[in-house]
């Protein structure tokens, strides 16, 4: 389980079938998503975020509703951007992943 900062008080936390949402500092918590997100999060020039759970890869535009992006079934835990392209990667697997920010993969 780890902890992303979104803002000053806005955090969000995966655990195991279930991603959280702080925006109160850590005193109340809320379900946001059923998928094992993990700590790392990529931030699109759209404002749109990026997390990598087991389920594939999360996208939000808000950091309040998550979807899984299609096309993706696999563990992403690894995810960064550069400006242009996201990237993801297996935490265990030689899988890994390219694709503009803008446009991810249908």
């Amino acid at each position: 389980m780890g902890v992303i900062v979104l803002g000053p008080t806005t955090w969000i936390s995966g655990s195991y079938n279930a991603m959280w949402e702080t925006t109160d500092s850590g005193a109340t918590w809320n379900k946001v998503s059923d998928a094992t997100a993990h700590w790392q999060l990529c931030h699109s020039p759209s404002g749109a975020l990026y997390v990598g759970p087991q389920q594939g890869i999360l996208k939000s535009a808000d950091g309040k509703a998550w979807n899984l992006i299609p096309g993706f079934d696999q563990q992403m835990q690894g995810i960064t951007g550069d400006g242009t392209n996201i990237f993801a990667g297996q935490q265990w697997g030689a899988s890994s992943s390219r694709f503009p920010k803008q446009t991810p993969p249908a």
